[in-house]
């Protein structure tokens, strides 16, 4: 929330729950024991506080050589059967609801006090709750009666490029009366007119619709949240519940809400102010004009000669330019030459070497056919040889016949 308020967006905390679930203590924690500085006790303003005086601190040291400046004003009212309090001045009683474009829901003439350091907003709180309406009931011992409303406005300016910015948000902390039956509180008399109105005002947030939203920002005492509720805010709901079996009922009717709550759609946007951006622009447009008007007509014979010379030199450049573009021409003529020559080169080469392929290609047949032939010789002579050799082998057997029966027929002759 505190982050959201710092870039500008309005925010929303609210508590909500049956009476005696802790709502007070969740917001606000033990007021007497607050003393001047939060401590364990406390509840989840003074914290939010505490975290926001500590960023506005750290921002304005970061920025400083954009002037950053925030200002922090506070609020604190009550809403007691259908009636506005300022509980910072209880005398103001019955105060009014306004409506601003630019602010959006307001309340009247409440008293708005500057919040500069944690012990401003713990004085404020423990003033507050001092006057707020409380009651016992056989649920609660001192049972709040009313709806609180802190609201918190934050404002920044700052400066960027001469020109001012200012972005505002508003930062609502909610603590709604708890809801209660007659039956469980024992209200009687005066006490069971309160918790009408409180239940009364509520009823609306138990209805089973989605419509509900439009009921309750139309219920007039609680009118100033309607930003909070459907529009320009980022909204968190505390859903407080009891741990007592006797308050079952009740639990269930706040987690029934806390259900349908999460529908909610809100369209939170940045609020800033251009009035500032306006002025600075109409300032810068005075100086300008100004300086337009000191602006003497002898200047405008010697602005018309350096008009001259300068026209002379663009006139030289683009006669160079023309000499340049002329031999790019030239040049690129002759390289178009050049490459349609090596273009035809290549197409004759192509050409030779296609016909050497095919010529290697016949040559190749040749030598095949030539080593066939050359092979089937080879086996011819091979075969032939064999031949040969059988009947040299042959005669050698016939001429070994022969002359041994030449020797024998020559002892027998002997």
């Amino acid at each position: 929330m505190v982050e959201n308020c710092m870039a500008g967006y309005n925010s929303c905390v609210f508590a909500y729950g049956q009476t005696g679930s802790g709502k007070t203590h969740t917001m606000l924690g033990e007021i007497s024991e607050l003393g001047v500085k939060p401590g364990p006790e406390c509840g989840m303003t003074p914290r939010i506080f505490e975290f926001l005086i500590a960023r506005i601190r750290a921002e304005e040291e970061s920025r400083r050589d954009e002037n950053l400046k925030y200002n922090c004003e506070c609020s604190f009212l009550e809403i007691y059967n259908e009636q506005i309090t300022d509980l910072l001045d209880p005398s103001s009683t019955n105060l009014q609801l306004r409506e601003d474009t630019r602010v959006g829901v307001y309340v009247e003439n409440v008293t708005k006090r500057e919040v500069t350091c944690v012990s401003d907003i713990i004085t404020l709180l423990m003033q507050g709750s001092a006057n707020r309406k409380v009651s016992m009931t056989h649920m609660n011992h001192a049972s709040s009666r009313s709806h609180s409303v802190l609201t918190c406005t934050l404002e920044s300016r700052w400066e960027k490029g001469s020109i001012s910015n200012t972005r505002f948000a508003r930062l609502n902390i909610v603590d709604l009366a708890g809801s209660e039956r007659q039956t469980s509180s024992g209200a009687e008399g005066e006490k069971l007119k309160e918790a009408s109105n409180i239940n009364k005002s509520l009823s609306t947030l138990r209805d089973s619709r989605l419509t509900f939203l439009l009921q309750l920002v139309s219920f007039y005492s609680l009118h100033c949240l309607q930003d909070s509720l459907g529009g320009n805010s980022k909204t968190l709901i505390i859903a407080n519940v009891s741990p007592l079996l006797c308050s079952s009922n009740g639990t269930l009717s706040t987690l029934k809400f806390s259900q349908r709550a999460r529908l909610i759609q809100n369209n939170a946007v940045v609020n800033e102010d251009a009035i500032g951006d306006v002025r600075a622009l109409q300032h810068q447009i005075h100086v300008l004009k100004e300086e337009l008007a000191v602006i003497n007509l002898e200047d405008v014979p010697r602005t018309h000669g350096a008009l001259e010379t300068e026209e002379q030199r663009k006139a030289e450049v683009v006669c160079h330019l023309c000499k340049d573009r002329e031999s790019a021409i030239c040049e690129l003529q002759m390289l178009r030459s050049q490459f349609t020559k090596l273009l035809q080169e290549k197409e004759n080469a192509e050409e030779c070497h296609l016909r050497s392929q095919r010529t290697i290609k016949d040559l190749s047949s040749e030598v095949l056919e030539l080593k066939s032939e050359i092979i089937d010789k080879e086996k011819g002579y091979e075969a032939r040889m064999k031949e040969l050799e059988i009947d040299m082998q042959e005669k050698d057997c016939d001429a070994t016949a022969s002359l041994i029966l030449w020797h024998k027929e020559k002892e027998v002759t002997s």
